[in-house]
């Protein structure tokens, strides 16, 4: 019988293992395009890569003069003109980008009617006979743009959001442009810009360049006119219009404006009032003057991202503008830095195509670094470095094909989301590693050449290679082809030895990736400080140029130290063999704050009372740099072990370590990630009352990972009802209600989802809606949440087809179908199609499921003859 009960045991593992392996090739199959781009058909053979279009001329100028009188019917009429000289060869037919335009004549610049065809994607002007070489000539183009899509944005007073001040904003990146004017919308080409507008007289005007003038009309309307002195690319024209309260600081006599919407300009230099010290920084260490007649910031109702940064006009979503609370423990200096940044990079010198798109998000991000270090020191510099490398190293699977430099995607929106190869962080990180290569003068001489030369122009990744190579007299052909085109990072062993015969310090270095012809080890030099009793410090590199490299340091007695590389040269997956005791000592005081957090996070694995100790005194020491206690306090949190949570929940009642708000929120997220009756009780106290909206936000998290009862569904319903900053809090809540399964969560969520709930929160109840939805009321979950795809939010729409996805809900693939055919932004439309393939892997998955019951119920039916002498082949069950 034993043998038995172990044969049919292991044939339902096998059954078992195999619908696993299944779903997970499955996946691997999604996660592999989301990776990698387009897949190669082989049945139709075509290229998947992306190349940048033909830019047939040089445009040298676009004028769009609109009429914009009636913005609350979401339509404007147009004139537009566009100037350009013809390149080598005759043109017979110019094509311009433009999407479901109503186009009414198109004429020369003399007026003349000139002949085209419109598909309504692209409108194509014949020449007959063709333009020759190197003639100037224009396109006048009037047209109406009714509704548009995607592209124009437009948050007006209405339905649930009746007292909402009207703003209209753009948004043309990477090619949403097109779909309010004409043009070439692709980044390796750019002109000069004008905008002119005619709107009503009570709302605000603001687009690229300077202000050339206003002009009353009569009739409540009047005329905003501004123009670029200089050219930049399509996807980084902008228009915004509204009702705003305006902020002007000045930097070196030019206009430094805050456009926030009516009511909020009392948080406005809250919040962007050290703008004007970030520009003189940039201006300083880029060697480049900020080049443009003004810098704004407009914020925008129904903004879907962080900041975009149009030409001298950056645009921020709506929830930016920061009150006295939480401005005790946040500012927006990041966001605000890396817009600014791009106004260099990305504006100034742009990515001729997107696979290189890390020139513009990378230098950007790297920017919000330097600006930390410049404002707040070297330690903040190498915390925000080594949280990005982290991240960047962390995710590295070793299954991408696609590096960060790889033209295969479906749409150039792919590229800026890729998880493995990411232009903004593995960018920054490259970047980063360029200038511990080297050095300071050397690496900001190349930048400010690399800014100066390119100015006004586009570039590839071999651009900046080449001026680095030119100004450092250094080849670094092989460096940017491991870091950029080739895909993945070195995943590196360390095998720490003291020979006490010899008193040397023995160090072995392996790369334990998959190595291979295509992807041969990483050449990287490794730093390494041994840092003595008394002090000494003692410096090495191991160059490594195959998959093993070792190096012996003699010493006069074994080292207190070991760090690996302590100034963050190296992106890579570290496996650290040091000692214990060495690594606390890091973690105390090692000689950087890279080196110190880089050991705080090593100590998670280890189930030690020293090392458990040695954490909480690091958050405790109010001398201590905030992050390495904010990550020693989260290293506690991870442990996931009694003895860490009980320091944390002493932590929590000590008055000097919980002063410092953000090493606060730290320990209360910490605690959190525990499930007792006493962590709960903490917990309830931080989510009902805090200074800061973080540290209640953290404890309201936490709360969705204990026990149910009426106290904790009590406080988290409460908190559905916070006002909060970016409405942090009431997210938490209805967030750990559906992490809870709690029934009483649906109402509350139908409440944070509806139509004139405050908008950030919106997707965070839609979120829960498909979480709940699956147990309780289902049915009236799934037409709430069809009902959403008709939303003017995209955000809402986004989360209400994902919820749709979750929630499992075959009856709503027709609807997701539609959806997906229809007239949506492309990136809705792929999030339908997802929805609609999740829907149909659930129910295949759930078939399966089911069937592998029945046949384990035959199974056990039969066991009984088992037992009276016959034997059972597990493949005749069904």
């Amino acid at each position: 019988m034993r043998s038995v009960i172990s044969v049919v045991g292991a044939f339902v593992g096998l059954m078992l293992v195999s619908a696993a392996a299944s779903a997970d090739s499955r996946c691997a199959l999604s996660r592999l395009d989301g990776v990698n781009g387009r897949p190669f058909d082989a049945t139709d053979g075509r290229d998947p890569r992306n190349y940048p279009p033909d830019p047939q001329v040089d445009f040298t100028w676009l004028a769009l003069d609109i009429d914009f009188s009636q913005p609350e019917t979401r339509s404007f009429s147009c004139e537009e003109t566009i100037r350009f000289t013809n390149l080598a060869s005759p043109l017979a037919r110019l094509h311009l980008d433009g999407v479901r335009l109503k186009v009414d004549s198109v004429r020369d610049l003399a007026g003349g009617e000139l002949k085209y065809h419109y598909d309504e994607e692209r409108l194509s002007v014949a020449y007959d006979p063709p333009m020759q070489p190197r003639a100037e000539a224009g396109v006048v183009i009037r047209y109406r743009c009714e509704k548009p899509t995607t592209g124009m944005i437009f948050a007006l007073p209405e339905g649930g959001y009746a007292d909402r001040p009207l703003t209209i904003h753009t948004q043309g990146e990477a090619q949403f442009n097109r779909y309010w004017f004409f043009s070439h919308d692709s980044p390796n080409e750019r002109c000069r810009t004008a905008m002119s507008v005619v709107a009503p007289a009570h709302l605000k005007v603001l687009s690229n360049g300077g202000l050339i003038g206003r002009e009353e009309l009569g009739a409540g309307l009047a005329r905003t006119r501004y123009e670029m002195a200089h050219p930049h690319a399509s996807y980084l024209v902008s228009l915004v219009l509204g009702d705003f309260d305006l902020v002007t600081q000045t930097w070196r006599e030019k206009p430094v404006e805050y456009w926030v919407p009516a009511g909020q300009a009392e948080g406005a230099i809250r919040t962007f009032g050290r703008t004007p010290d970030m520009l003189e920084y940039f201006s300083r260490q880029l060697d480049f003057e900020y080049p443009y007649e003004k810098y704004a910031q407009a914020v925008c109702y129904l903004f879907e991202w962080g900041g975009m940064e149009n030409t001298s006009t950056t645009t921020l979503r709506e929830d930016v503008v920061m009150d006295e609370r939480a401005a005790i423990d946040k500012d927006l200096e990041g966001l605000i830095s890396h817009e600014l940044a791009h106004q260099w990079f990305g504006d100034l010198v742009t990515c001729r195509s997107w696979p290189h798109v890390w020139l513009n998000e990378g230098f950007a991000t790297y920017m919000e670094a330097a600006w930390w270090e410049h404002s707040r020191g070297r330690d903040d510099y190498d915390y925000d470095i080594w949280k990005t490398m982290r991240g960047v190293a962390r995710s590295d699977r070793g299954d991408a094909v696609a590096g960060v430099v790889f033209p295969q995607y479906d749409t150039p929106d792919d590229v800026f989301s890729r998880p493995l190869s990411n232009p903004y962080g593995k960018g920054a990180s490259v970047i980063h590693m360029l200038r511990r290569e080297l050095g300071d003068d050397l690496f900001w001489l190349c930048i400010q050449t690399y800014l100066k030369r390119f100015a006004w122009n586009e570039a590839e990744t071999d651009d900046l290679r080449k001026v680095i190579e030119e100004v450092s007299g250094a080849s670094y052909e092989r460096f940017f082809r491991q870091w950029l085109i080739r895909p993945g990072v070195p995943h590196i062993k360390v095998k720490y030895e003291w020979d006490d015969e010899q008193s040397a310090v023995k160090l072995s270095l392996e790369q334990t990736q998959d190595l291979s012809a295509d992807r041969p080890a990483f050449v990287v030099n490794v730093p390494v400080v041994c840092v003595m009793a008394d002090g000494e410090r003692l410096e090495r590199v191991i160059a490594m140029r195959e998959r093993k490299a070792s190096i012996t340091i003699p010493c006069d007695d074994e080292p207190t130290q070991v760090c690996v590389d302590p100034d963050l040269r190296v992106l890579a997956q570290w496996d650290i063999g040091l000692s214990v005791p060495m690594r606390i000592r890091q973690a105390l005081d090692g000689p950087t704050a890279a080196a110190r957090l880089a050991a705080i996070a090593t100590l998670e694995e280890e189930d030690r009372d020293d090392v458990r100790q040695a954490l909480a005194d690091i958050v405790r020491d109010s001398g201590n740099f905030y992050g390495e206690r904010v990550e020693a306090a989260a290293v506690l949190g991870r442990m996931a072990i009694a003895p860490a949570r009980e320091l944390l929940l002493q932590l929590v009642d000590d008055d000097a370590a919980m002063r410092e708000a953000r090493v606060r929120a730290a320990i209360v997220a910490a605690l959190g990630r525990y499930r007792s009756a006493a962590v709960a009780q903490k917990l309830l106290r931080f989510a009902n009352s805090d200074p800061t909206y973080t540290v209640e936000e953290r404890a309201t998290q936490g709360l969705g990972r204990q026990d149910q009862t009426d106290e904790i569904i009590q406080q988290l319903l409460d908190n559905t009802r916070k006002t909060s900053h970016q409405d942090m809090i009431r997210r938490a809540a209805i967030g750990a209600l559906a992490e809870l399964d709690a029934e009483s969560g649906i109402e509350a969520a139908f409440e944070v989802a509806r139509d004139g709930a405050p908008s950030r929160g919106r997707p965070a109840g839609i979120r829960a809606l498909g979480a709940l939805g699956s147990t309780y009321q289902t049915e009236r979950v799934r037409r709430f949440l069809l009902g959403l795809l008709e939303d003017r939010d995209e955000r809402v729409v986004g989360a209400a087809i994902g919820a749709l996805g979750a929630l499992g809900s075959v009856e709503a693939i027709d609807e997701l179908q539609a959806y997906a055919g229809g007239a949506a932004p492309d990136s809705l439309r792929k999030r339908a199609r997802d929805a609609i393939k999740r829907i149909r892997d659930d129910e295949t998955g759930s078939a399966a499921l089911q069937s592998l019951r029945d046949r384990v119920a035959k199974l056990e039916e039969r066991m009984e003859e088992v037992g009276h002498g016959e034997s059972v082949d597990p493949n005749e069950a069904d």
